[in-house]
């Protein structure tokens, strides 16, 4: 059976690329979101025990191209979860974007590799 996003069969893999660019919490903070869809955010929110199958069962990635961490605009860093080589899969990712900044060519083969 393929993979439906709407409707998933198995744990979804959502990672947020950091590049190595200026990462701002803006980038970041709509990931937060997801850590708080699967049962045991549901129960810590005192959800109705009906809505906890609606629960999302999803695990996150914080991807670095080496895993080091990441120096945000802020100074705080965020470490990674997993380098480009160790990342599984991902069926949603999420990156952000600064004015000015490149890709790097590692960057944009791990995007890819995302997409195919």
């Amino acid at each position: 059976m393929a993979f439906n996003l709407s409707k998933p069969n198995r744990k979804i893999q959502a990672g947020v690329i950091l590049t190595k660019g200026v990462t701002e919490m803006l980038d970041v903070a709509p990931f937060e979101f997801f850590a708080w869809t699967d049962e045991t955010a549901c129960r810590l929110m005192n959800l109705p025990e009906e809505m906890w199958k609606d629960a999302i069962d999803i695990e996150l990635h914080w991807v670095s191209e080496d895993g080091k961490p990441v120096q945000m605009k802020s100074a705080a860093q965020i470490q990674p979860t997993d380098s480009f080589a160790s990342c599984p899969p991902l069926d949603i990712a999420l990156m952000g974007a600064s004015v000015g900044y490149k890709t790097s060519d590692a960057e944009i083969a791990f995007i890819r590799k995302v997409y195919d």
